[in-house]
Parts: C-alpha cells; sequence; structure tokens
C-alpha cells in the first residue's frame, strides 16, 4: 500500500500549495475542489 500513502503524501502537498495556485495536475477535482 505505499502506493496509498504517497498518493496521501502528494494530496498534502497539493492542499498546503493550492493556496498558491499551484495544484498539480494529476489531482482529481474531487481532491482540489476546495481551492478551486
Amino acid at each position: 500500500m505505499k502506493a496509498q500513502g504517497h498518493a496521501i503524501g502528494e494530496w498534502r502537498v497539493a492542499r498546503t500549495m493550492g493556496k498558491e495556485g499551484l495544484v498539480p495536475r494529476r489531482m482529481p477535482k474531487k481532491k482540489c475542489g476546495y481551492s478551486s
């Protein structure tokens, strides 16, 4: 389940970067809907 843990790591980073509008393109809209 390393892939799942890695995904969570990217989600936390994307959440922080979301404030600057630097959300990765790989992030699904469902997870980054709050930054839209």
